[in-house]
């Protein structure tokens, strides 16, 4: 019976250990967003997760409790120094290493699973574990948002291109890329050289001749520049439908 017993306590040391490494991992503002956005398993895991101090303790206080109740059932049935070692090495393989290294992968969708088990021992443990939540909220405050810098935001959105995401095609990270950049770009990076600028002139006849050309250049706008003013005076717009002229 004491076996059992003990081998009980160990699965709910790992059990703790995991997800105090786990679901402290997840930021609470970043599961908030999964969440509205549809992401099951991150609302499952936001409802224990946004009162992160009340969590933090709750697990903490259960793992040492356990670890402390496998402690005292080797004692019972080992010498002092043979049960310490059995214990310690039993706590760290398997009430430690092994959770942390399986949830620190896993976090969000074996947290969901267990989400049912955390929301239990919140409430067995709120009595203990409230006061002292509400007192680290008081001292250290809320939690902070991390703020990405522009130049990250562009290393995340490389990192997910390079991994052949399914959410972000190529042609989306070019624009989102290009778009964070804009910013820092100057006119004269973005012009076109004049000469090499597909213009009309103001005299051109616009007949099935000059369409069927400025189609097959395949532009929407053609600046119309006027040689003997050295200057545009007027844009024409080409569409699939009928030509428009604009002059200034």
């Amino acid at each position: 019976m004491i076996y059992f017993f003990t081998t009980i306590l160990i699965l709910l040391s790992a059990l703790f250990s995991g997800l105090n490494l786990g679901l402290m991992s997840l930021s609470s503002f970043e599961l908030k967003r999964k969440a509205e956005l549809g992401d099951k398993n991150a609302k499952k895991v936001y409802e224990v997760r946004k009162n992160g101090n009340l969590l933090l303790v709750t697990l903490l206080l259960g793992n040492v409790a356990v670890n402390a109740a496998i402690a005292i059932c080797f004692n019972s049935i080992m010498t002092g120094i043979v049960a310490g070692v059995i214990t310690t090495m039993l706590i760290t393989l398997f009430g430690e290493i092994a959770p942390q290294a399986l949830f620190s992968r896993f976090a969000l969708s074996l947290g969901a699973r267990v989400v049912w088990v955390v929301k239990v021992f919140l409430f067995l443990f709120y009595p203990l574990a409230g006061p002292i939540a509400w007192l680290l909220n008081k001292i250290f405050g809320n939690e902070l948002r991390t703020i990405y810098s522009k130049k990250e935001l562009m290393q995340i959105i490389s990192e997910h291109a390079d991994d052949d995401s399914p959410e972000i095609r190529q042609d989306e990270e070019r624009i989102a890329l290009g778009a964070l950049t804009f910013g820092d770009k100057k006119i004269r990076e973005v012009m076109t050289p004049r000469s090499f600028v597909a213009t009309v002139d103001p005299d051109d006849k616009i007949n099935n001749t000059k369409i069927n050309r400025l189609i097959k250049q395949g532009y929407s706008r053609y600046p119309v520049f006027d040689k003997d003013q050295d200057k545009v005076v007027g844009i024409l717009y080409s569409y699939n439908g009928p030509i428009i002229l604009y002059t200034f």
